[in-house]
């Protein structure tokens, strides 16, 4: 027997497929590029290049010539950003209670809007909460001494070879307690941090066309076939095809500029 929701489910999905295949898949690409970089500045603390790239999301969504659709298209976006953002950080960090409060809370705010100034002035007020959100849990990460040098040492030699041991070295601990400190304060090991901080420093070198995906592995030092290796099994996709999605054009369709 079908349920209420069921039935809802059934009657809206349709459409919303309908809409993502003729409305331009490279423009939803083209969105979550944004939305990649626009976290990515968020956890870096780059909050003038957060605004630069939540400006982009909007003015793609602002493309669309109806105003009724077009206001439909701030609020589906603006309320899967503020989803995106508790499982975007809950992965790179530690799941938090935090994070999910802010996006849940996020999502009941964007519900208010009702008009395109309110998602203007609200984009600025989205990423100054985010930003102080993630601050605050960096702060209680880097609070821990050991935690802190390790994250400024890794972040300031992503282009060099890096393994636990020799980052234990560096801070004068034993691989094993290094380990456990990574475990208790950022919910993964060592080797997986270091891992996942080149795989996310590897986005931006792919954005650069005159690097070849062999010199983007050397300039972190990784292997070349290691390298495509885990950064397949991370993006599902190899290091080129990843390249050749960021720069897909957005669709043009007559008469309607570019679609989302």
């Amino acid at each position: 027997m079908e349920t209420s929701n069921e039935k809802k489910f059934q009657q809206l999905f349709p459409n919303e497929l309908y809409v993502l295949q003729h409305n331009g898949g490279a423009a939803y690409q083209h969105l979550l590029r944004e939305e990649n970089k626009y976290f990515s500045a968020i956890q870096h603390g780059r909050k003038q290049e957060a605004y630069e790239h939540i400006e982009n999301i909007y003015q793609i969504l602002a493309v669309e010539e109806v105003p009724e659709e077009r206001q439909k298209d701030f609020q589906r976006f603006f309320t899967f950003l503020a989803g995106a953002f508790a499982k975007y950080f809950s992965r790179t960090f530690s799941f938090s209670w935090e994070f999910l409060a802010t996006a849940t809370t996020m999502m009941k705010v964007i519900e208010t809007w009702e008009t395109e100034e309110d998602y203007r002035e609200g984009m600025y007020f989205v990423t100054n909460t985010f930003t102080r959100t993630i601050n605050a849990h960096q702060g209680d990460v880097y609070a821990h001494p050991k935690i802190a040098k390790y994250l400024y040492f890794i972040q300031d030699r992503l282009y060099e070879p890096l393994n636990t041991k020799i980052v234990a070295a560096h801070l004068d601990i034993s691989t094993g307690h290094l380990n456990r400190l990574v475990r208790e304060h950022l919910n993964q090991s060592c080797a997986m941090y270091i891992r996942e901080k080149k795989l996310e420093e590897s986005i931006y070198l792919l954005y650069d066309p005159n690097k070849t995906i062999g010199e983007i592995a050397d300039t972190l030092a990784m292997s070349h076939g290691n390298f495509i290796r885990i950064f397949q099994k991370k993006y599902g996709v190899s290091p080129s095809s990843y390249r050749k999605r960021l720069a897909a054009p957005m669709i043009k369709e007559p008469g309607d500029g570019m679609r989302l």
